[in-house]
């Protein structure tokens, strides 16, 4: 999980973006993204993910410009905007009920 400096940005300056194999999105909170996330994944697609891998992966980060700025995505990320700390989940079912991922030091995605 990647993790940098605390920055000091104005309120409405910033925004979380999220995505899964599936889908991307962006909202005023990681709790609203991972919100969308799981309703545009659904129930079936959450269920198989849930027996098969233990939940539907998801990345959440905060992005640090407010939510109207354009960007591209590479990859399911964003590219070319600063990215300030990152976030990772099991989505559990279409509600959004969601489980953290913790990584033992040496094992974090980069």
């Amino acid at each position: 999980m990647k993790k940098s400096v605390d920055v000091e940005v104005p309120e409405n300056q910033f925004h979380y973006f999220g995505s899964t194999a599936l889908n991307w999105c962006k909202d005023t909170s990681p709790e609203n993204v991972l919100f969308t996330l799981a309703r545009m994944a659904g129930t079936e697609t959450i269920k198989q993910q849930v027996k098969c891998n233990k939940g539907l992966y998801a990345w959440v980060c905060r992005v640090e410009q407010p939510q109207t700025t354009k960007y591209e995505i590479n990859n399911f990320a964003p590219a070319g905007v600063k990215v300030s700390e990152s976030w990772e989940f099991n989505i559990m079912n279409a509600k959004g009920h969601c489980l953290p991922i913790t990584r033992e030091k040496g094992n974090a995605k980069t």
